[in-house]
């Protein structure tokens, strides 16, 4: 975009120089000629308007959209941030770092964002960050201030109880969630290959998902995935892997 504005740019530059040598070697030119190349220099000053924000936008908008859809959450918001910068009025660029702030677990910041697009956001936007907002509250009355826990798998905190093998593999999740959306595909390509586990998702924002969370121990981050045998004995809990061949080999482990 930056390079078809500017070779424009050029052109239309050119072609007033070319007129104004024209109008010095003919005294008498034509009114209509006069008007052409009026024409060409609000072209030109057209130009320059387009070309310059093109030129001090301080990240591409483009770039930060495809490492927000790459889950490169932090990377994202630094470059909607610097965005917002140059152009604080941009309803999406809000709702884009309100999306960041979610998926990185920071509800305070996201809420924030949510809420200023909502009032200042086109008819589509608002409807959005409004689906935000209830999405932030059913994690607050769910029993629990869920984050998500990155991309990285983090053994430290889970829990490993030795004895029996398992029959059930359950995987808490938020649709708000960045990393759980990532790991939804690897639970799924796992699920297939181990066709004698029953495995299970729960999303923490649904009533229904008490009842099963009250039989595993307590956690905050998601994803989190519980192991049990066949008599409902947590034999471990924890972050799960982001591949799918570490979490089978996770699961062999108790197999």
């Amino acid at each position: 975009m930056r390079c078809i504005c500017m070779q424009l740019l050029a052109r239309s530059q050119m072609q007033c120089e070319r007129f104004g040598e024209t109008i010095e070697k003919r005294p008498c030119f034509e009114e209509h000629s006069m008007l052409r190349i009026s024409r060409y220099i609000l072209a030109a000053v057209c130009l320059g308007l387009i070309v310059l924000p093109c030129l001090s936008a301080p990240a591409s908008y483009n770039q930060a959209v495809k490492d927000y859809s790459a889950g490169k959450y932090a990377v994202a918001l630094s470059e909607f941030q610097a965005y917002k910068a140059a152009y604080p009025n941009n309803a999406l660029v809000h709702y884009y770092i309100g999306l960041c702030q979610q998926s990185l677990g920071r509800i305070d910041q996201a809420k924030a964002e949510y809420q200023w697009v909502a009032g200042n956001g086109d008819a589509q936007l608002k409807s959005k960050a409004e689906a935000g907002l209830n999405q932030l509250s059913r994690v607050h009355s769910s029993g629990g201030n869920f984050v998500s826990s990155g991309s990285t798998h983090q053994a430290a905190g889970a829990s490993t109880r030795i004895g029996g093998k398992v029959r059930r593999v359950l995987d808490f999740y938020a649709d708000w969630c960045g990393p759980c959306r990532a790991f939804g595909p690897v639970f799924e390509e796992v699920k297939s290959r181990m066709r004698d586990i029953s495995f299970e998702r729960y999303n923490v924002d649904e009533e229904t998902t008490n009842e099963i969370r009250s039989k595993c121990p307590p956690f905050s981050t998601i994803p989190h995935v519980v192991f049990m045998d066949g008599g409902g004995k947590v034999l471990y809990d924890g972050t799960p892997p982001t591949s799918a061949e570490s979490f089978e080999r996770e699961i062999s482990q108790y197999r």
